[in-house]
């Protein structure tokens, strides 16, 4: 059973604007963070705003996280009279501002680059004729695209601050967030209500995140999970590479638990610390330091609990067994293939009777799948 990465089709209503987290390749729930792009930072996330007492102004302001890099940034008129006056320059604020962002008109669009060097804000803002302020004016970042009109026009809403919440509470517990508070809940419950204070004082990476994830991050949460993203996907990818070619038959698979840190756990049959050992001295692995071996020692190499699922799936489509099991799926750290249905002692027992009482079936309770 691999592990979900962050979901990043995130959609929130954020200032009366519909905000979707798009991936650049794929919408799929194990696609990548916000990682950095080359030279670019791509954790930027932005609004805009009327302005009280002047019917021919929209604000607009772009957070940036914690990524160095070039940005860039657009707003495009696309109904409508365009853009009337612009900033040509504007000076970011932050410990992340790098230099002034240059903005250019071109037809429709106007679009801003510049540098960041971590957490920045850039605001300025547009002219329109009057009248025409609550036309949908788009603010495109390289990750999120905030569509609809300006935050004060009719129907629209201001943003809606976090709270300090289950979900937040359970969002940080999920990725270890907070180990270093050693379960003092008192001490985790303040480190939200600073995170919500740093949201409500405009706090870049507090905005950016709960843009893209509905909870707001401290920075140094943002820095470990994008690390965490990349050795991931990286180690992931080498080990996939490397256990079935050169341990074919001791080789158990993989997991990785983000509730303690991060850990990223590879097994194998016989002794686990030199097989591990092996595969890092000839691949160039990214985070060794996370790298352990699983608790239990594995009695199952990933080959032969994939020849067993494959039994499973091919079983006579009017067999009894068959008939009984709504879900099949290898889970990784408990050397085992999880086995689903309602009735976990009938299917145990089919399973004993045509596998051997030690097959590596692990038997769980769940309720059918019911269309709606």
């Amino acid at each position: 059973m691999r592990p979900k990465l962050f979901s990043l089709v995130t959609s929130a209503v954020l200032a009366g604007a519909l905000l979707l987290a798009v991936p650049a390749s794929s919408l799929s729930g194990t696609a990548p963070l916000m990682g950095k792009g080359g030279k670019y930072a791509r954790d930027c996330a932005g609004n805009t705003a009327l302005v009280k007492g002047r019917p021919t102004a929209i604000r607009f302001v772009v957070w940036c996280g914690v990524q160095d890099g070039k940005v860039s940034f657009s707003l495009r008129r696309r109904e409508g009279p365009p853009l009337r006056s612009f900033p040509h320059l504007i000076v970011p604020l932050g410990r992340g501002a790098a230099g002034d962002f240059h903005c250019r008109r071109m037809a429709a669009t106007l679009r801003c680059t510049g540098r960041v060097d971590g957490p920045a804000v850039i605001s300025g803002f547009v002219g329109v004729p009057r009248g025409t302020r609550c036309l949908p004016l788009p603010l495109t970042t390289a990750r999120i695209i905030s569509i609809g009109r300006p935050t004060g026009c009719p129907g629209t809403q201001p943003p809606r601050p976090p709270r300090v919440d289950r979900s937040m509470a359970s969002f940080r517990r999920e990725f270890g967030l907070d180990l270093d508070l050693k379960g003092d809940k008192s001490a985790v419950a303040q480190r939200m209500r600073n995170i919500v204070r740093a949201w409500k004082r405009g706090a870049p990476v507090e905005r950016v995140t709960y843009q893209e994830w509905a909870v707001p991050l401290l920075p140094r949460d943002q820095t470990e999970l994008e690390y965490r993203d990349e050795y991931l996907n990286r180690d992931a990818a080498a080990i996939e590479r490397w256990g079935p070619r050169h341990a074919p038959s001791t080789y158990a698979g993989w997991d990785f638990d983000h509730a303690h840190g991060g850990i990223f756990y590879i097994g194998f049959l016989g002794n686990q610390e030199a097989q591990i050992a092996a595969f890092e001295s000839q691949v160039k692995v990214l985070a060794p330091d996370r790298i352990k071996p699983f608790p239990v020692p594995p009695k199952y190499s990933e080959q032969s609990l994939r020849q067993f699922e494959e039994e499973l799936v091919d079983l006579p489509i009017h067999s009894k067994l068959l008939s009984l099991i709504v879900g099949i799926e290898t889970n990784s750290l408990a050397n085992r293939v999880e086995v689903a249905t309602q009735h976990v002692a009938i299917v145990r027992r089919l399973l004993a009777e045509r596998f051997g009482p030690e097959n590596p079936a692990l038997v769980v309770f769940e309720r059918p799948l019911v269309l709606l």
